[in-house]
């Protein structure tokens, strides 16, 4: 199985990983991993 990542700047406020991911899982996308860094205002979220 061939698996794919993206990484993706998101702002560090309560409800943005949920709009992202609900955004995805919308899309039909399913997710393997998560990984988010916190780097003050905003975050890199790894998928």
């Amino acid at each position: 199985m061939k698996l794919k990542q993206i990484v993706i700047s998101i702002e560090n406020s309560p409800g943005r990983l949920l709009e992202v991911t609900r955004a995805l899982g919308d899309a039909g996308i399913n997710l393997r991993a998560l990984n988010l860094v916190d780097t003050g205002a905003f975050g890199q979220l790894r998928l």
